[in-house]
């Protein structure tokens, strides 16, 4: 239970309170002017020091994910991942950002350096145990924002 602990809520409170509760904003965030165009894409897995195995596996499943269904868009750039360890004093200014409380994805699209669009995709964690069902979640919140992105 400790392990957990350090991940996410208890199981009670990540499958039955609303995502206000649980510091997640699930909705997408325009955070740049609507007049600046994506380049890229970059999925984020938040996490915390500690780790359960279901945090861990969730990191997995995004990973293979994306290895497998989106070859062609990271070997051109166009879409990144990056591990971040919340609890890293460095990242705090991500935490606070995309407003984190607990290990999460966050698919944010750029232009430049500029967020232009980002959500917190919450139903991570409901689907953990469903591996199939998690990889077409995460193929589809990565999907939406990678067709913002114009190709040559």
């Amino acid at each position: 239970a400790i392990a957990i602990g350090g991940c996410r809520k208890t199981e009670r409170e990540t499958t039955s309170a609303p995502a206000e509760a649980v510091g997640v904003a699930s909705a997408a965030a325009v955070v740049a002017p609507e007049s600046v165009t994506p380049d890229r894409v970059v999925v984020y897995y938040f996490h915390k020091n500690r780790r359960c195995r279901t945090c861990m596996g969730i990191e997995q499943a995004i990973k293979a994910t994306i290895d497998e269904r989106f070859g062609e868009e990271t070997a051109s750039g166009l879409l990144a991942f990056r591990e971040v360890n919340i609890d890293e004093p460095s990242n705090a200014h991500l935490v606070q950002k995309y407003d984190l409380s607990f290990s999460s994805m966050v698919v944010v699209a750029q232009g430049g350096e500029t967020a232009v669009k980002w959500q917190n995709c919450d139903q991570v964690w409901p689907l953990a145990r469903d591996e199939e069902a998690l990889k077409k979640y995460a193929e589809a919140q990565i999907r939406a924002p990678l067709d913002l992105v114009p190709r040559s």
